[in-house]
């Protein structure tokens, strides 16, 4: 296996510690489930076996589709619902279910109010993630969030950036900072380059994969590859920016275009 093709699944490869934690999470909630199973009925083993699987299964697939769902996301999510959820008990408070002819119905009643909280909460959430911070300011008058950091911000960068090459060095001496993210099908459009038959484009693909193993060595710096591919998008350029607007990315590019 050639270096560059190494380096490459090495990089492939870094998620193989949170795969490993997942797998172990499954496995534990299983033999949890015939545990507990067990210890009602002996025979009943099984039963256990599937629900703690189930179970683990569905949290590993909910971690999974949260994984690149920000803890600023998650406070305006938990911020909405708890709005959406104030919203419906008012409602639910005024008395519009205890109106004489839904007190003949006690199960539409019950199932109304169930409805009015999930769709409310639900409501409150989701207007909450897609809003931007400083529309906050309108639902609470005179506070407004703290504005983030932008080092805190982590960085997005293309295959020009990478294959450029001084990357390592202007993190070493603290011009940028921040996690490093780097797209899947960058370091694919890297890696295609590096395999190439053309001396010129292999020479400039061989530099990206050589200057991505060299940020993966800095003990400074968190270098992730960002596995989802924004949908919609077909242009490098156009899923650069979608990206980063998913994640408050700052957009690290050497093209002048």
């Amino acid at each position: 296996m050639s270096r560059p093709t190494q380096r490459y699944m090495d990089l492939k490869h870094n998620q193989t510690p949170a795969n490993v934690a997942r797998a172990a999470f499954v496995l534990v909630a299983t033999l949890i489930g015939i545990s507990l199973a067990m210890g009602q009925d002996p025979n009943q083993g099984w039963i256990g076996a599937l629900i703690g699987l189930f179970f683990g299964l569905l949290v590993v697939l909910l971690d999974l589709g949260l994984r690149n769902f920000s803890i600023r996301g998650f406070s305006s999510g938990t911020f909405g619902l708890l709005v959406g959820l104030l919203c419906a008990w008012l409602i639910n408070n005024i008395g519009i279910f205890d109106a004489g002819w839904i007190q003949q119905y006690p199960i539409a009643a019950d199932v109304s109010r169930l409805a009015l909280y999930l769709g409310l909460g639900f409501i409150g959430m989701m207007l909450a993630i897609r809003s931007r911070k400083e529309e906050f300011s309108l639902v609470i008058p005179y506070v407004r969030f703290r504005q983030e950091s932008v080092q805190d911000q982590p960085l997005l960068a293309d295959a020009n950036a990478i294959i450029d090459g001084r990357m390592p060095r202007l993190f070493a001496t603290g011009f940028l900072s921040g996690a490093l993210m780097v797209p899947r099908f960058v370091l694919d459009e890297i890696q295609t380059l590096a395999d190439g038959r053309d001396d010129l484009r292999r020479s400039r693909g061989k530099r990206g994969l050589d200057c991505l193993g060299q940020l993966r060595k800095s003990p400074l710096l968190a270098v992730s590859i960002h596995e989802e591919e924004p949908r919609g998008e077909t242009s490098t350029d156009g899923k650069l920016i979608a990206v980063a607007r998913q994640l408050g990315a700052r957009l690290l590019t050497n093209d002048a275009n």
